[in-house]
């Protein structure tokens, strides 16, 4: 009577395939997991064990190879690219007695500057400020120089300032951008200044976020901060900010109305932030904070700080310049130097050394300690003075190599106004404590399918479980007269259907 009704009613499951059915599908679910931790194993000792075998190998894989506990970074600001035009204005105002217009120089130097800013302004007199018109051969003149630094440099990470949002044909092969961050600051030839951050294209890229560090001065100012990870199977991680602090010639003008601290509200603000997070939760830089936890990722600040590093340091630098002279005969000479030289003293506290520092430094009582073993350098800016840093968190990492940094002279070269900075950067051995499986990207996006697929079809089961009892039930009612069927209404009754599709008579 029972399978009758069954097949009446339309519900027919055999017993032993519904319960061969459930076991191959676990068993299936299980074997795939089991492959997929396999294969990444087996991916780990390919790296190791064949390591003259680069043909059987990806380019990440081979990268990682190469990887000996070291990293470098390089960091310039790159002035919109226009420096270049703007040396060969000085150098035509050196040899020019008589006619010092600008069709004068465009007849020296055609294809410089725009052809109908020319015939517009023919007879004023040139400066430097007609670069902001300059050709597009010109500026694509200007990133080609600051291409062949980054291609040439081998550097992991760039960190550009003063870059424009348009120019990403700055790149160069197996580099790509980042992030690119606005700081809101109109630039030239309807451009706006940005800070970016590059990496290798072997790296990846955990997360990214831009950081707004205004409130209420007069020139915008932001942070490219990145989480970058080496190549496999490297776990070191890194991240790096890319930034762009108050101060400059132009902002220096207006230096009274801005309070003394403004760099170090902007730092403060930054590390904030990070910490803050979600993306960057892991970050590990301070010295009072516990070293080499699994994980950790130390950050690295590098661009244009427009701070010389103490008043020390800053006085004989700033001695020929006319608002330090307007200060020092106010009376205002110590409240300038401490706004020239503001958020240095706030990055030492928090735990953060220069890579390198100027040669002052050694005879700073405050600073003379961290500078008695770090590179020295002379200058970063071409009015004589160090104003771009790289600083990273001294217990976390070590500068490595004979050549700890490398001066490139951007500026002998006409690229940029400031010297690009290359550090090598040495890992301490806890920050690679190597996870014992590697994942491929297909490895992870077949674990992704599963996970996704499998909480799926328990539901399926388990709504067909729910449809089966309720059937059963509606079925044992109208035969609850004619024989003795045992309900389905407990949780444990239940989870049997579930699992085995088949309430077991």
């Amino acid at each position: 009577q029972v399978a009758r009704v069954r097949a009446s009613s339309g519900v027919m499951i055999p017993r032993h395939w519904s319960r061969q059915l459930a076991l191959a599908v676990l068993a299936f679910g299980i074997c795939c997991l089991v492959f997929i931790l396999l294969l990444g194993r087996g991916s780990e000792a390919s790296v190791q064990t064949l390591p003259e075998n680069r043909s059987r190998t990806t380019p990440q894989e081979q990268a990682a190879r190469s990887f000996d506990g070291k990293f470098s970074l390089m960091s310039l600001n790159v002035e919109e690219f226009f420096e270049p035009c703007m040396k060969l204005v000085q150098s035509w105002e050196k040899l020019q007695t008589t006619d010092t217009s600008i069709g004068a120089f465009a007849k020296a130097y055609p294809g410089v500057l725009d052809e109908q800013f020319v015939s517009r302004n023919t007879g004023l007199p040139m400066s430097w400020i007609a670069c902001k018109n300059m050709s597009d051969l010109q500026w694509d003149a200007g990133v080609a120089l600051v291409r062949n630094t980054i291609a040439e440099s081998g550097a992991d990470v760039i960190t550009l300032q003063e870059f424009a949002v348009t120019r990403s044909d700055v790149v160069p092969p197996d580099y790509r951008i980042a992030l690119v961050t606005s700081t809101g600051e109109p630039g030239w030839k309807d451009s706006r200044l940005s800070n970016a951050v590059l990496v290798r294209s072997s790296w990846e890229v955990l997360s990214s976020q831009a950081l707004d560090l205004v409130h209420g001065e007069a020139v915008p100012r932001s942070a490219a901060c990145v989480s970058i990870r080496a190549p496999a199977p490297v776990c070191f991680r890194t991240t790096v900010c890319s930034l762009h602090l108050s101060g400059g010639r132009f902002d220096d003008e207006l230096w009274e109305k801005e309070t003394a601290e403004i760099r170090t509200r902007q730092l403060r603000d930054l590390l904030d932030s990070l910490r803050k997070s979600a993306a960057f939760e892991q970050h590990s830089w301070n010295m009072n904070e516990p070293s080499g936890r699994p994980g950790s990722s130390p950050l690295i600040l590098a661009g244009d700080f427009n701070a010389q590093l103490s008043p020390h340091v800053a006085r004989n630098t700033l001695s020929k310049y006319s608002l330090f002279q307007d200060a020092v005969k106010s009376g205002q000479e110590k409240s300038f130097l401490k706004y020239m030289t503001d958020g240095h003293e706030f990055l030492h506290q928090q735990g953060f050394r220069s890579a390198y520092y100027p040669a002052a430094a050694r005879t700073d009582r405050a600073y003379a300690p961290s500078a008695a073993d770090a590179p020295e350098i002379g200058f970063t800016s071409k009015f004589g003075a160090v104003v771009d840093f790289v600083y990273y968190p001294m217990q976390f990492m070590r500068l490595a190599g004979d050549k700890k940094v490398t001066v490139i002279d951007t500026i002998g070269g006409g690229i940029s106004d400031h010297q690009a900075i290359q550090v090598q950067f040495s890992i301490q051995s806890e920050q690679c404590q190597q996870h014992p499986y590697h994942f491929s990207s297909q490895q992870k996006a077949m674990l992704h399918g599963i996970g996704m697929t499998v909480p799926s079809m328990f539901a399926m089961w388990f709504g067909y479980a729910l449809q089966v009892r309720n059937t059963r039930e509606s079925t044992i009612t109208s035969l609850s007269q004619q024989i003795d069927v045992p309900k389905v209404g407990s949780l444990r009754e239940l989870l049997i259907v579930f699992f085995w599709i088949q309430w077991p008579g």
